[in-house]
């Protein structure tokens, strides 16, 4: 193996290799004669040898024949390692062949000898300047290995280039390594430099450089470079002129200072940041006396008006005054001494001497070996915060007020910030729970979910959103239905939500009720005209068949009249329901007086008493004292609670289990209240929407004409009032009216009618009957004449106005249509008026067209008598016999 030249006073190493045993004895002779030099000369007599010795050992230097049999010299230097410490070879020659010679010194040898004339001193100077020679190129190597270990050491591109171009000559392995671009790129191309600056920083960048090279003058820049993987890279360039071998060099150092700089921009930021947050700033050093400070940001001075330099070196107290509190002082200095945390909230005075409130926070800041170095403190101003508090609280205690309204107010993230007691009360939670539930619990359902985004939506898109929303009752599960308002409001920068809700049954009752009093108006103004045409007819039958039954009459044509008279009242019964149930609700056509209700409900309850007990029916009364008085008509009062009775009656007939009915009152907001509950067969849920319509009934043809329920509802519409039924199938029902209440004295229980006689009471009257239906006229006329009174007949008022006109005696009564073509009643008794001869007050109105509101005004501001079609035959002569005898005979 080869080694290293050979040490002062020590033996040159000499590798002979020579194919002739007699050139190597001439050669270590010739080394022999050298003086001041010693030589230890080994021989290889073939080329293979040669190169094996040199493999095995140690020489500083070859001796190299070039005729090694069937080998040359090319050879052997063909074959020696390409190592730095490979010893020099020097070329023997026999042949004077300079292109031989030339070859060998381009394989490598570093000098050749001609044999010939060969003596010691040409040898020894030859080996000598070799070894010396190839000494200074390994000390060369060795040292600029060593240079080169230490740029890349120092983790930094060390550079040379051309101060007037500007391109690198040189670069080192850092460059590759720090940006990515092989060095090759860097001193090949002259512009590659200034290419890959950041385009931000190219133009003063390369600026600089061209002013240090021309004035000779030191730079130090920080600039951007894109790296080859589009990385921005900070560099801090250290720019020079050097000399090297008398040439004017640029040269310089790259140090990658990407960190510093982020390092540096966080600072700055953090400084901007500190400067410009509204909050004041405050550290203190605790190891210096009375714990000073040390700096405030500009926050600290545009709150308390003090500036910076004047506060520096002073302890925070001075912001104290006769305010503050002196509890929340001594906490502050206890949390210093225990180098703890602390917020509270104190009295602070500005520098002009106006109090603040100071919210502060006071934080211990400790170094890497949990040793305390300062406190940092943090104010805020929440004296305004101060008094919105006290406003929201004054706020809310008005809002827990509430007893029938529910609010709330949620984050539009869903974050509760309050809820009153009613709130909770409606949604079944506890308003004051910590936490308190999400909105999500409320929410049944996904429809639920999607009308809630709704609301929202609109909120934010119009300031407000009204209507009714159903809701989960946490308390129980129930899904309840909520009038909701909701709002938006814009608070320190984030909206809040703010929602009143209110329990949405009672309305949604009344609401049912105005619908079905609606329903009801329409159908109404269908049936009274159906009433109105079916009277005339039936006041003609059932007249004519009572006239019929007076007659002598065989004993079976006696049972058909009884029954023709049967049928038409039973169907004159029937219109009288319709008239009733087509009363218009505004109009007020019965006689109204102040009533105990607890009267009418005894009286009720007092003749149906027969029926209840044989039908084995456990009635009880649960009346409340001092009910508030009622104006009501007595008779339509006693109806609809005898309706209500029979029904009950009825519904536990067909129950077939316990029988109880209750009859309740108790008083109620609007005034008064009535419950009839009872125990049969309850009404289907299907059916509970319809059972106030007419003729709409369950039960079996000939039991009912499904006008019942829907009377009472007029009736109870009529009087201001509202009914509801809770009903569940086989589980019996509750009907409940509500009327409202009057100051008045209740009226007399009426007492039973007196009797009337059929004698007349003084001489045959006269009556002119006036009807536009023939029908009703004649059986009109033929009742009177029957009964021994005298009657003319007119079809219409214009005619009537003739008869009067030519009769010389005059006539007691004017029976009279209402509604007629060409003169009507009303008119009729316009012009009766007007003759001024008191003919007004004999006349007595017959309509079918009693229930209609015009009708009702009519007659109201008549002032007469009036009797609905159809009317029996006693009914009938009782009126006319009233007005006739009452008023006097004759005009």
């Amino acid at each position: 193996m080869t080694g290293p030249a050979a040490a002062p006073g020590q033996p040159i190493r000499v590798l002979l290799v020579e194919d002739d045993e007699d050139d190597f004895v001439i050669t270590r002779g010739l080394l022999a004669e050298v003086t001041g030099a010693a030589f230890d000369v080994v021989w290889a007599a073939t080329c293979t040898e040669g190169l094996r010795t040199l493999a095995g050992g140690e020489f500083d230097v070859v001796l190299l024949d070039y005729r090694l049999g069937r080998h040359t010299a090319l050879d052997f230097l063909g074959r020696m390692p390409l190592a730095e410490t490979t010893p020099p070879v020097i070329l023997l020659t026999g042949a004077d062949d300079t292109g031989t010679d030339v070859a060998a010194m381009r394989a490598g040898a570093v000098d050749f000898l001609a044999k010939a004339g060969l003596n010691a001193t040409m040898l020894e100077r030859s080996i000598r300047y070799a070894v010396e020679r190839h000494g200074a190129q390994v000390a060369r190597h060795s040292a600029e290995r060593k240079f080169e270990m230490l740029l890349e050491s120092v983790g930094a591109i060390v550079w040379q280039g051309d101060p007037d171009t500007l391109q690198f000559t040189y670069v080192s392995q850092e460059a590759e390594v720090l940006l990515g671009y092989p060095l090759e790129m860097w001193t090949r191309d002259p512009g590659f430099w200034s290419a890959h600056i950041h385009e931000a920083d190219r133009a003063w960048a390369v600026a600089l450089c061209r002013e240090a090279a021309r004035n000779n003058v030191p730079r130090t820049c920080d600039y951007r470079m894109i790296a080859a993987d589009g990385r921005t890279v900070w560099l801090r360039d250290i720019v020079k002129v050097v000399n090297v071998g008398g040439r004017r060099e640029l040269a310089g150092v790259m140090v990658d200072v990407t960190q510093a700089k982020s390092v540096e921009q966080d600072l700055r930021l953090r400084d901007r940041a500190i400067a410009a947050v509204e909050e004041g700033i405050i550290i203190t050093d605790p190891h210096q006396p009375d714990d000073p400070i040390v700096y405030v940001n500009p926050g600290f001075e545009r709150m308390t008006g003090y500036p910076a330099a004047d506060v520096v070196g002073m302890n925070c107290r001075f912001l104290q005054g006769a305010g503050t509190d002196p509890a929340a002082v001594a906490g502050i200095r206890r949390a210093l001494q225990a180098a703890e945390p602390i917020r509270t909230e104190l009295l602070n005075y500005r520098h002009d001497g106006t109090p603040f409130w100071n919210r502060l926070s006071i934080t211990p800041v400790q170094d890497e070996l949990g040793s305390l170095t300062h406190f940092v403190g943090v104010q805020r101003d929440v004296t305004a915060d101060r008094s919105r508090e006290q406003k929201v609280h004054l706020l809310a205690s008005a809002l827990e007020g509430l007893d029938e309204q529910g609010v709330s107010i949620v984050t539009a993230e869903g974050e509760w910030v309050f809820s009153n007691r009613t709130h909770g009360r409606l949604l079944g939670y506890d308003a004051g729970a910590d936490p308190a539930p999400t909105v999500d619990a409320f929410l049944p359902d996904d429809d639920a979910r999607r009308e809630f985004e709704h609301m929202l939506a609109t909120v934010r898109n119009t300031g407000s959103w009204s209507g009714r929303v159903r809701r989960r009752r946490l308390s129980d599960g129930a899904i309840i239905v909520l009038d909701t308002f909701a709002g938006g409001v814009e608070e320190q920068g984030r909206t809040l939500f703010f929602t009143i809700i209110q329990d949405a049954s009672e309305a949604i009752a009344h609401e049912r009720h105005l619908r079905r009093a609606e329903r009801l108006a329409g159908i109404g103004t269908l049936v009274a005209g159906v009433a109105h045409e079916l009277n005339n007819p039936l006041s003609a039958v059932l007249g004519f068949a009572q006239m019929l039954l007076l007659d002598a009459r065989t004993e079976s044509e006696r049972d058909d009249l009884r029954t023709i008279i049967r049928e038409a009242e039973r169907m004159a019964n029937i219109v009288s329901d319709l008239r009733a149930v087509a009363r218009d609700t505004q109009e007020e056509t019965g006689t109204r007086e102040p009533i105990d209700l607890n009267d009418v409900v005894r009286h009720v309850l007092k003749t149906r008493a027969y029926s209840l007990t044989t039908r084995n029916v456990e009635t009880s009364e649960d009346l409340a004292d001092g009910l508030p008085i009622v104006s009501a008509d007595r008779g339509q009062l006693e109806q609809v609670l005898l309706n209500l009775v029979v029904n009950a009656e009825q519904a536990m007939d067909e129950s077939g289990g316990d029988r109880r009915l209750a009859v309740r009152t108790r008083p109620a907001p609007m005034g008064v209240s009535v419950e009839i509950i009872d125990t049969g067969t309850g009404i289907p849920a299907h059916h509970l929407d319809r059972i106030f319509d007419p003729f709409f009934t369950t039960k079996a043809p000939g039991h009912g004409t499904g006008l019942g329920l829907s009377l009472v509802h007029s009736i109870v519409t009529e009087h201001g009032g509202e009914i509801r039924v809770d009903s569940e199938a086989g589980r019996g029902t509750t009907f409940r009216i509500d009327l409202p209440g009057s100051t008045a004295a209740p009226a007399p229980v009426p007492g039973p009618a007196p009797e009337r006689t059929d004698e007349l009471p003084g001489s045959p009257l006269r009556v002119l009957v006036v009807d536009d239906e023939d029908a009703v006229r004649r059986v009109l006329v033929r009742i009177l004449r029957r009964r021994g009174h005298h009657a003319d007949e007119a079809a219409e008022g214009g005619q009537a106005l003739q008869v009067l006109e030519s009769d010389e005696r005059g006539y007691d009564v004017i029976v009279s249509d209402l509604r007629m073509p060409g003169l009507d009643g009303e008119e009729l008794l316009k012009r009766l008026q007007a003759r001024g001869e008191g003919l007004e007050r004999r006349v007595l109105f017959l309509t079918g067209d009693i229930a209609s509101a015009q009708a009702a005004r009519t007659l109201a501001e008549a002032r007469v008598p009036a009797l609905a079609k159809p009317v029996s035959a006693a009914e009938f002569l009782a009126a006319v016999e009233k007005i006739g005898y009452g008023a006097g005979s004759g005009p």
